[in-house]
Parts: C-alpha cells; structure tokens; sequence
C-alpha cells in the first residue's frame, strides 16, 4: 500500500495487528516444514531425463554417490511444493480435453539392446501422455497424431518474460517466447523413450498465473 494509504489505518493496525517474536515464529515454522517424509538411505545409480543438460561432473558425482555439499533448505521445500500444486492444477485441466484421455506421470527408462542384453541408460518421468479415443476425430494444434508428451513447467517471472531494452532489443528470451534449453532436452527424452513423436512443453508463470504452449517435435 502507498504511505499515506497507511497512515490512514496507522492507529488501527497498532491496535489490532500483532507481531510474534522470532523465537515463537521458528517454534511454529520448526513443525510446519517438518518432512513428512523418512529419511532414505538408497543411493542414486541411474541417470534421469532431467539430467539432459547438467555438467558432466555434477552427475558423475550424483552417481557414484558422492553426498550434496548443500542440503535442501525449507525455502526449497515449499518451492517444491508450490510446483506440485500447479503441476496437479495442470493435469487436472488437461482431463477436460474432449475426445482425449490424459494419463497423469507416466513413468519409463531407455535402454540401448544389443545381442547379449539391454544396457540401461536412464530413468524418466513425463508429466502426462495425451492419447485421442479411438471415436474423437479433431486434431489438436492442427496435428494429425493420437499421442502428446507433456510436460509441464511452474516458472517465476523472470525467466518466463522475454526482456527488451529500450530500443526494444532482446536481451534476455524467456520461456514464454522461447523455451528453456534443459526443458526442451527433458522433454525429447520422454518423448523418444515413448516413442512419441510430438510434445506440449506447458508453462504457467506463478507470480501471476500467465501461460504459454510449445509444441515439440522429436528430434532423434
């Protein structure tokens, strides 16, 4: 609020708004962000689609079990889970599609076979699969399949908003003009793992509620 809209009310918020001491607040967060989740001691041996991008020492470090120097903060935990309410809100939306059945996180892995046995290359988890019913005739997007991969994305407002000087010059493309390297990559992966040749690359910016669609085609 403006300063003089403040002022106005000043006397009433004095009254009647209290502030708790540091020491009641982090009683009170000390429980909220409480995991509700065991502590496991399984150690990572397969490599994930989200992986696409990362650097080669990074995940040769999260394979070979080498612990994170940082631990996850609570601030990342609710991150987290602000992504999971919007991922839920997404694929709930994609269920209204009439003449398409939406299979929410569909899970998979990609392997290389040879004659003597299947080498295992890496896990992933699409967001959804989009399959037309065998009686629907209209094609989404203009695009003659019976299938999607989606993906969804939750994305704070910078990197979603593509930036422009003042000569109106791009000088940083977001997500909504352009998508995101390491989720373009993630999403190839789940579409070649199930053979699917086209994707929905789904962003929602959640600062305030914006949106944007790619289509994907498959590059192998």
């Amino acid at each position: 609020m403006k300063p003089e809209e403040y002022e106005e009310i000043t006397e009433l918020y004095e009254k009647n708004v209290i502030t708790p001491l540091k020491r009641d607040s982090a009683y009170l967060f000390k429980y909220l962000n409480e995991s509700d989740r065991l502590s496991s001691n399984k150690k990572r041996r397969v490599f994930y689609a989200s992986d696409a991008t990362k650097c080669e020492r990074s995940l040769a470090w999260a394979v070979t079990g080498v612990p994170k120097s940082n631990k996850v903060s609570d601030k990342s935990y609710k991150i987290f889970a602000l992504g999971d309410a919007i991922h839920e809100l997404l694929a709930a939306r994609y269920t209204k599609i009439p003449g398409w059945k939406f299979y929410e996180e569909h899970p998979g892995e990609i392997n290389v076979k040879d004659d003597k046995k299947e080498e295992f290359l890496l896990n992933y988890r699409v967001d959804g699969v989009l399959i037309r019913e065998e009686w629907a005739q209209k094609n989404l997007f203009g695009i003659d399949t019976d299938k999607f991969i989606c993906e969804f994305k939750s994305i704070a407002d910078f990197p979603y908003s593509t930036g422009r000087n003042r000569q109106k010059q791009v000088y940083w493309y977001g997500a909504k003009d352009v998508p995101k390297y390491d989720h373009f990559a993630q999403l190839q992966m789940g579409m070649l793992g199930e053979g699917v040749e086209y994707g929905i690359l789904h962003y929602q910016n959640k600062n305030n509620g914006d949106e944007a669609i790619h289509i994907i085609k498959l590059d192998e």
